[in-house]
C-alpha cells in the first residue's frame, strides 16, 4: 500500500479518534457536573464602548464569555460576533433570571483602530445588548499583552495589508470564565451545538457563585 493510500487513511483515523476524544469529553464532563479550572485570566483594566473603565475586578462574581475580534476584520470576526450575538439572545430567552449574573466580552486586536467611539458604533450594527456585553478596548501595546500572555490568546499582524483590512491573524476561540476569574473552558467558533454546550456549562457554574 503507497504512500498516497496511506494518507487519506491516517486523516480518517485521525477524524474518529477526535471525535471521540470530543464524545468523551463531554461525557466526562456531563457526569461530573464540573469543569477544570485551566488558569487564571489576568488582572486588566481595559475601556468599554461607553467610555467606561472595565476591571477583571468588576467581573468577579460573573460567569463570562470572551471573544477576541475587531471591526475591520474581513474573515472570521462577522461569524464570531454573530456566535456571541446569538448566545446573548438565548441566555436572555433560556436563562433570564440569570442574565444579571453573566456578561458577554469582546476585546479587540486591533486597539490602534478600535477605539471606544469605533466599537460603540460596531456594537450598535449588530444590535448588541450593552447592558451585559462589554466591547473593550485601550493602549493598544497594553492591550495585545493582556490578550496574548494573560488571555493566551494568538494575534499579530500578517504582511501589510491595506489601511481599509489590516491584515491581522488572531485565535476564533472563546472562553468561559467563572465567578473568580479562572477560565474554566475554551471553544473553537465551529464547536458543533456552540450555543447548548456553552449554555449548559454557563449553568454549571452560575451553580458554584
Amino acid at each position: 500500500m503507497g504512500v498516497r493510500t496511506l494518507a487519506p487513511l491516517g486523516a480518517l483515523s485521525f477524524l474518529i479518534l477526535s471525535a471521540f476524544f470530543f464524545y468523551a469529553v463531554r461525557t466526562k464532563r456531563d457526569a461530573e457536573e464540573t469543569l477544570p479550572q485551566l488558569f487564571h485570566s489576568p488582572e486588566f483594566s481595559l475601556t468599554n464602548c461607553d467610555g467606561r473603565p472595565i476591571s477583571g475586578e468588576d467581573l468577579l462574581e460573573k460567569v463570562w464569555i470572551a471573544d477576541f475580534i475587531f471591526t475591520r476584520c474581513g474573515g472570521p470576526c462577522p461569524l464570531m460576533t454573530q456566535r456571541m450575538l446569538l448566545l446573548q439572545r438565548a441566555l436572555e430567552e433560556r436563562l433570564p433570571e440569570d442574565v444579571s449574573r453573566i456578561r458577554l466580552v469582546s476585546i479587540t486586536v486591533d486597539p490602534a483602530h478600535d477605539t471606544p467611539a469605533v466599537l460603540k458604533e460596531y456594537a450598535e450594527l449588530w444590535g448588541a445588548g450593552l447592558d451585559t456585553w462589554h466591547f473593550l478596548t485601550g493602549p493598544p501595546d497594553e492591550t495585545l499583552e493582556i490578550i496574548r500572555e494573560g488571555f493566551k490568546i494568538s494575534a499579530s499582524q500578517e504582511g501589510s495589508g491595506s489601511e481599509d483590512m489590516p491584515s491581522m491573524v488572531h485565535s476564533t476561540n472563546f472562553l468561559l470564565v467563572d465567578g473568580s476569574g479562572f477560565v474554566r473552558a475554551i471553544y473553537h467558533m465551529d464547536t458543533p451545538g456552540f450555543t447548548d454546550i456553552i449554555l449548559a456549562d454557563v449553568s454549571r457554574l452560575l451553580e458554584e457563585l
